[in-house]
């Protein structure tokens, strides 16, 4: 179980770090980033979104969330 928990926040941790960086990334771009980025900017900020959402809705996570 210990095993099994450690990795779940491992998971979470991650789905956080990326959540964050989005959330940083946005804020720039709401307030100091010149208009000619945005389109990269948003580019960048979808990837970070998805990638957060596709490991907080993996099987792992179900799996470890079931298990505990």
């Amino acid at each position: 179980m210990r095993i099994t928990l450690e990795r779940l926040k491992t998971i979470l941790h991650d789905v956080d770090d990326l959540s964050k960086a989005a959330a940083a990334l946005e804020w720039d771009m709401q307030t100091y980033m010149p208009s000619g980025g945005a389109v990269a900017r948003a580019w960048q900020i979808s990837t970070l979104q998805r990638t957060a959402h596709e490991k907080f809705v993996a099987p792992e996570t179900g799996e470890l969330l079931h298990e505990l």
